[in-house]
């Protein structure tokens, strides 16, 4: 999977977001993944989290998510580190992620610690 159509479905799922995205390409001339990931993306799904309203939008995310973290090593790497990163600032939210997939947080958690670790 390209990053270009991760960020695409990402743009679906938050529609808003699609100007945030462009303003990070106009600033630094491409997509960061990582800055787009961190400042974009997971600011709108922690508050997602913290309502805990969506919860079928947070499921399909998450089993996105999970499908990428399965068949894209790039993207794994970035998002092992930046959304377990991310989602780890705040118990509460960590604990409310974990209950929409916890087969992917393992992956995640255990991804993020074993390079933390070296």
């Amino acid at each position: 999977m390209m990053s270009k159509q991760f960020f695409n479905k990402m743009v679906e799922f938050f529609p808003d977001s699609e100007m945030d995205y462009n303003n990070i390409i106009e600033e630094y001339g491409e997509l960061l993944e990582t800055v787009a990931i961190e400042d974009v993306l997971m600011p709108r799904v922690i508050q997602l989290l913290i309502e805990n309203q969506e919860v079928d939008k947070l499921k399909v995310f998450f089993n996105y998510i999970e499908e990428v973290v399965n068949t894209d090593s790039h993207l794994k790497d970035i998002l092992s580190i930046t959304m377990m990163e991310k989602l780890g600032d705040n118990d509460d939210v960590l604990a409310n992620a974990k209950k929409y997939e916890l087969i992917l947080f393992m992956k995640l958690y255990n991804f993020f610690y074993v390079h933390e670790l070296y």
